[in-house]
């Protein structure tokens, strides 16, 4: 929710961020997910708003706790090598890497000096060896459905798109889709880890 003039805008809490440190407005979202208002004690949706219950009381509520950790959260930057993607793969508390990026355009598909390992060969190596890597967007609005080269090199070296879920969305979302297909014997099914990142579980996923 965000203060009006004489209310509180409402907005869809899956695209949710937290934009301020301190205050009644500390979230906001993209435009487009504002969906109604609550003012003098009315509520007035816009139309947009996701269809729900008319009435939820106790009987229809039900706590789910399959969720499971091991999710290491890493953003692309000019100062990290390529290679700490290797490195953190071989931690045995990680089980999926999200690597967020302003954009799959910015995988980097060409070696900056001789030495450099690039983004999408690493990439390359770790879907070979069915270790996930999802690639997530920091921004309100991104998606990473990238119409640039180096996005869709990513994507065909292995990397598994998040769409266009953003915020503390994704990471809730792969934690789900861990539980859903880890097998407490042979450990992760990268396949079905990959067809669940693809679903649309609960509206988190538009394009």
């Amino acid at each position: 929710a965000r203060l009006v003039s004489d209310g509180v805008l409402l907005r869809h809490g899956l695209r949710l961020f937290k934009v301020r440190d301190k205050g009644y407005d500390a979230f906001d979202s993209p435009d487009r997910y504002r969906i109604g208002e609550f003012v003098q004690g009315k509520i007035n949706l816009f139309g947009n708003h996701p269809r729900r219950y008319g009435l939820i009381t106790g009987q229809y509520l039900k706590v789910n706790k399959n969720f499971m950790d091991g999710i290491h959260i890493t953003k692309i930057n000019p100062f990290e090598d390529a290679d700490s993607l290797i490195y953190e793969s071989r931690n045995p508390k990680t089980h999926v890497i999200l690597l967020e990026t302003y954009g799959a355009g910015n995988v980097r598909d060409e070696a900056m000096f001789d030495t450099d390992t690039i983004h999408t060969e690493i990439l390359r190596r770790l879907h070979r060896r069915k270790f996930p890597v999802v690639l997530g967007s920091p921004m309100q609005d991104g998606a990473i459905d990238s119409p640039y080269e180096s996005g869709t090199k990513a994507i065909m070296a292995g990397a598994i798109s998040g769409g266009n879920t953003t915020g503390s969305t994704l990471p809730v979302k792969i934690s789900r889709a861990l539980y859903n297909s880890w097998d407490k014997a042979n450990g992760l099914d990268y396949e079905k880890f990959r067809m669940e990142m693809s679903t649309n579980h609960v509206g988190e996923l538009t394009s």
